[in-house]
């Protein structure tokens, strides 16, 4: 609404919200309703409401008031008050209230206000808001509220209006003397006051204030049954439950004085009759107590039931003194609150209570028996909790007798026979019932004022249309023909004064805020701080919401705003069947102008049966809105597996003249492209003379120039019941970069360079991953064949794109070589089938090593892969010494070094890092820090928790987890080996950032604990530093980068295997050392060997797959959406569909204008 009223710019508008506010220090918070500076504030915005002409809308935000928060706070119809010792709800009962005193001085301001009800909220009415609601001065009071967004409904409530008025009729009287104090003031200001303490009255009445106006529980009221009030009544049922009654029931006249008694119980209110009733005023007391005048209970009940000389009608019933005479003092109380303090229908309906007592006869069978007997007799035992327990046959029957009593109480209606007169001064009430007659005028006849207000919104409605079809003129214009930036500027310009009219405040109102809320009281005093000495910086920081030195409002300037709201929102996603539907409701009610809407009589023709194979050939054959590659089938069960086969996406890229995307280039450029990919061959020659590739090149075959680099990746997803989803993907080594390397690149300001060649990190994974094929669990895990035809098949591709090319438009070929196959560890056992692998990790003592490295013998008995602190270690010898496969690998038809076919299968870093490494460290060094904080276990980690979402919250980084817990890094006991158990890469990342924040904020130096915390942050800095080098780097690392970056992580690997040395001489199980380890051990002496030469390193992340990651998630996530039937199929038609969309936007195809021609 407020940005409504700001965009209309006729209407001067201001925001009073919470979240707008920014208190600093120890500030009260001057936005906060429930402050008293808040609650001035806001008054004070009412009082500038011109008379009659200001609408205050009121959205009441508490998570009190939430339907799902009822457990907590208690609300319901009964208990519009909740659970009051709860602080969010008395916060939020306060909020209610001071809402409810402004809503009554809008209405005395003649002011317009709006009350906000979301769909799940409970905002129950207390009696102060019934009170406002159903005893204003309204002639017709409607309450709007919105179903689902889709219409609009108005009730009436005229009837209950009709019955408040009657109930005010029987009550009236009992004001009647305050309202002629009140002759003199206005009637808005009169009406006001009424009704707010007609209100609080009301909350007195249900017992939900005290007399230090402080909100208690009305079901649990206080039961304290002093000593003179024991007698018969104490023994009734109901005073077992908390009743509140104790007192008389007409100790009302203690507020009366012996010699005017009639005159100041005229004057007693039925309030003050259930004060007395209910015990609030107790026995001995009364409001003459404050006085010093002690009146006895004695004397209470002689006030009570003696005869009246001047004021008959006062005059207690015979059949009322016999009852109090009885004792049933309390019961009758409780009547008079049940029938809502009417003097009438309470003497009407009496309840006189019997009270029975019965008596009956218990009989129980009694015997001995001895636990051998039992045990032998029997031979039962309870087997479920472990005790002895046994079933008792009796032998010796005895009986035992005893009497047992209980009450029972029968009521019954006596009718009063003689009912007190109503006195003839009490008798008219013209006032309401010239209310109640103007309530009952026909409705179906309006008013003159009815047509009138008709008639202004009717003209305002034609005014809104001739100037939305003015809007929607300029906007067809605006499109056709454009705007200059000229005009742009002027229209902004213009818009932003608009703005700024109707936000600054001008001088006179700072002086009024500032006088306002200079008259708090001491209380407040003690707990706010003063208002500043500057009142140009006060009205700033309050209404405006801005720093004390801003010269103008806080606002976003037009051309942001209209930037912001000018993105296209993101589509909802809808079934085929729906789609159909929805397309068949159109066209029968859009008849023969169906027709014009391109491919909507096609939609509805579709079939509802076969939605999804019926829309796919209408989207992708006609209207040619899916990529067209072909999907094909290699030999399989059930008709075969289909696939993408990659000459086919090489096909695609060349046709739409996009070869540059696989070198990274945004834009077309033959020369460009050829001297990227001649240098690329060149450096990798350099570390890899032998591969097969150089070897073509050498005899002519394959021209490097219009060559690419390709790289193969597969893993699983999560298909559809949480079951393994295979898929594998190409993609090529060059891309756009990384997000780190462009900023490092914009802080160096050097020139971007020629021969650009930067990972491929940036950009939609739709369109820099190539899908080769899918296969759901059922397909692959009991048939090998299946996942062996698949990797053949892409083998076959990888030797075809290698040797043959494929030509394009001008005849010119080009090739594709599988430089590397990628992914996790699990991965490169099933594609190169591996016999070395981190499964022969060493588990037992009696259990012989095997290896677990494919590319040297790390892992076996004499070869140890832990050696990680050393330049030389053991295995460096052993690299490509044996052979690592179990059988011939499908990759090696495909070219390759012949004398290093194994390093075809290269370790990946992410899962290297991110998932290994840096969980088993992040793991150790929370448990080390934890040692440091004081308190249990739990405690501990509660403090790191509050530091590590402190941290977040300065860096802005997203935390990802709620709470560090020994949980988190399954640490059961300290014979664990800690190890963080998420599956997150960037929380890894996030969680050492937080650790090497904490070291290096903290002087380490004192006991083993903190030597191994000043050990271990080191390895953390060191692991962080070289990670952010590799991030920061392109393809290739020049000599001097790849040795700082070798530097690093042999630095952290000594790092750590010293840890692991000093924590074992510690005899604690902290930093394991894992198969992980030695890959890295292998990526640091890779890029120290490359720098040692002088040449350029491939840069480890390079080969990394956490965008390949992101693409697997994608098929597998259309798998759980499709058929089970048929399920890749209808993948990868949905994949083409997908990519047709990103493509798009990213400027590699241009969208189609209408459907595709035969």
């Amino acid at each position: 609404m407020y940005r409504m009223m700001r965009f209309v710019g006729r209407y001067k508008s201001a925001r009073f919200d919470l979240k707008d506010a920014s208190p600093r220090g120890r500030k009260s918070n001057f936005m906060d309703l429930n402050s008293s500076s808040g609650f001035a504030l806001a008054i004070l915005y009412v009082l500038k409401l011109a008379d009659g002409a200001g609408l205050v809308h009121f959205g009441i935000k508490c998570g009190s008031f939430c339907g799902l928060n009822r457990g907590t706070s208690g609300r319901s119809a009964c208990t519009p008050y909740g659970n009051i010792w709860h602080p969010s709800v008395i916060a939020s009962n306060k909020l209610l209230e001071r809402t409810t005193l402004l809503i009554l001085l809008c209405t005395a301001m003649n002011g317009t206000w709006t009350i906000e009800q979301p769909e799940p909220g409970v905002v129950p009415p207390g009696p102060e808001q019934l009170a406002v609601l159903m005893g204003g001065q309204a002639e017709n009071f409607k309450c709007w509220a919105t179903d689902g967004g889709t219409y609009v409904q108005a009730m009436e409530l005229c009837d209950e209006l009709e019955r408040q008025l009657q109930e005010d009729k029987e009550t009236s009287y009992l004001q009647m003397q305050a309202n002629e104090q009140l002759e003199t003031v206005p009637v808005d200001i009169l009406f006001c006051v009424n009704t707010l303490e007609a209100s609080l009255s009301d909350l007195v009445k249900a017992g939900l204030m005290t007399d230090e106006n402080t909100l208690v529980d009305p079901v649990v009221a206080p039961a304290n049954i002093g000593p003179d009030t024991a007698g018969p009544d104490t023994a009734c049922p109901q005073e077992e439950h908390g009743s509140p009654c104790k007192s008389d029931a007409y100790a009302v006249v203690d507020v009366a004085q012996e010699r005017d008694d009639d005159e100041e119980l005229e004057q007693a209110s039925a309030m003050d009759m259930y004060l007395a009733l209910t015990g609030l005023l107790s026995d001995g007391e009364s409001d003459d107590a404050e006085n010093g005048v002690k009146t006895e209970p004695d004397d209470t009940e002689a006030k009570m039931v003696k005869e009246k000389s001047r004021r008959k009608d006062l005059q207690v019933p015979a059949f009322v003194r016999e009852q109090w005479e009885s004792g049933n003092r309390s019961s009758m109380a409780q009547l008079l609150q049940q029938v809502n303090f009417n003097k009438d229908e309470f003497v009407a309906s009496l309840e006189v209570q019997i009270k029975k007592k019965n008596k009956v006869l218990v009989e129980v069978e009694e015997g001995w028996y001895s636990k051998e007997e039992m045990l032998n007799d029997l031979n039962w035992l309870n087997a479920y909790d472990g005790q002895e327990e046994f079933w008792i046959q009796v032998r010796e029957l005895g009986k035992r007798k005893h009497s047992q009593s209980y009450e029972e109480t029968h009521k019954k209606i006596k009718q009063a026979d003689d009912l007190p007169e109503v006195p003839k001064c009490l008798q008219g009430f013209k006032e309401l019932d010239d209310l109640n007659n103007r309530l009952m005028l026909d409705g179906t006849k309006p008013s003159a004022g009815t047509q009138q207000g008709q008639t202004g919104l009717e003209m305002e409605i034609k005014l809104m249309e001739a100037q939305y079809d003015k809007c929607c003129e300029l906007k067809a214009q605006a499109e056709s023909q454009g705007m200059s930036e000229e005009i742009l500027a002027l229209l902004y310009k213009a818009m932003e004064s608009r703005i700024k009219e109707v936000t600054v405040v001008s001088s006179t109102q700072i002086d009024a805020v500032l006088a306002s809320l200079c008259q708090r009281d001491e209380d407040q005093e003690q707990h706010a701080v003063g208002i500043s000495s500057s009142a140009t910086s006060f009205l700033k920081i309050v209404l405006l919401g801005c720093s004390a030195s801003a010269k103008v409002a806080k606002a976003s300037t037009a051309k942001k705003y209209y930037d912001k709201h000018d993105k296209q929102e993101k589509p909802h996603a809808a079934t085929c069947r729906s789609a159909i539907r929805t397309a068949r409701n159109l066209v029968s009610d859009l008849g023969d102008q169906a027709g014009s809407v391109a491919g909507l009589r096609e939609l509805a023709s579709c079939s509802e049966t076969h939605s999804e194979r019926d829309t796919n050939r209408l989207l992708t054959g006609k209207f040619g809105l899916a990529l067209p590659i072909p999907i094909k089938t290699i030999p399989g069960m059930d008709g075969g597996l289909p696939i993408f086969r990659l000459r086919d996406w090489l096909s695609f890229l060349l046709k739409i003249n996009g070869w540059h995307h696989l070198c990274g280039l945004k834009s077309s450029d033959p020369p460009r492209e050829k001297a990227i990919w001649s240098a690329f061959w060149e450096r990798y020659r350099a570390l890899d003379p032998g591969h097969d590739i150089f070897k073509k090149a050498d005899e002519g075959l394959v021209n490097l120039e219009r060559c690419a680099a390709m790289l193969l990746h597969g893993d699983e997803g999560r298909g559809r019941r949480r079951q393994a989803f295979m898929v594998v993907s190409y993609h090529s080594c060059l891309g756009r970069g990384t997000a780190a390397a462009q900023r490092a690149s914009k802080a160096s300001k050097v020139k971007k360079p020629y021969l650009k060649m930067k990972t491929n990190f940036a950009g939609h994974t739709y369109t820099t991953r190539f899908l080769a094929g899918a296969m759901t669990k059922q397909m692959y895990h009991d048939n090998e064949d299946m996942f062996a035809n698949l990797m053949t098949s892409i083998a076959d591709e990888a030797l075809h794109l290698a040797t043959c090319g494929v030509a394009d438009r001008y005849g010119q070929k080009h090739w594709m070589v599988i430089l590397r196959t990628v992914g996790d560890w699990p991965w490169l056992h099933r594609a190169a089938k591996l016999k070395r692998t981190y499964a022969n990790v060493v588990k037992r003592l009696d259990q012989k090593a095997g290896g677990i490295c494919h590319l040297c013998d790390a892992g076996s008995d004499d070869v140890p892969f832990e050696e990680i602190g050393t330049r030389r270690p053991q295995w460096l010898a052993t690299m490509y010494r044996t052979s690592p496969f179990e059988a011939a690998p499908f990759m090696a038809r495909a070219p390759h070094n012949p004398q290093q076919l194994a390093a075809h299968y290269a370790f990946d870093v992410f899962h290297t890092v991110q998932l290994g490494i840096g969980r088993y460290l992040t793991g150790t060094m929370l448990a080390l820090w934890s040692d440091r904080e004081t308190g249990n276990v739990e405690d501990r980690f509660e403090a790191l928790t509050v530091k590590y979402k402190a941290f977040c919250k300065a860096t802005g980084r997203a935390t990802h987890v709620s709470r560090l817990t020994k949980d988190l890094i399954q640490w059961g006991s300290t014979t664990d080996f800690p190890a963080a158990s998420w599956y997150k890469g960037h929380l890894t990342t996030t969680v050492m950032e937080f650790l090497q924040h904490l070291g290096e904020s903290i002087d380490l130096e004192g006991d083993d604990v903190e030597l191994l915390l000043s050990m271990g942050t080191e390895a953390v800095v060191a692991l962080n530093d070289f990670m952010r080098l590799l991030y920061e780097l392109d393809v290739w690392v020049p000599p001097d980068d790849a040795r700082r970056a070798g530097e690093l992580s042999a630095k952290f690997l000594r790092r750590y295997n010293d840890c692991a040395v000093r924590a074992r001489s510690l005899q604690r199980t902290l930093f394991p050392i894992q198969p992980k380890f030695h890959c890295l051990h292998h990526l640091a002496l890779e890029l120290l060997r490359a720098s040692n030469l002088g040449l350029h390193a491939l840069n480890p992340i390079v080969l990394s797959t956490q965008q390949s990651e992101d693409f697997i998630g994608r098929p597998s996530r259309l798998s759980r959406r499709v058929s089970s039937r048929g399920t890749v199929v209808r993948v990868m038609q949905r994949y083409l569909q997908s990519c047709y969309t990103e493509w798009v936007k990213a400027g590699l195809l241009v969208e189609a204008a209408g459907p595709r021609e035969k």
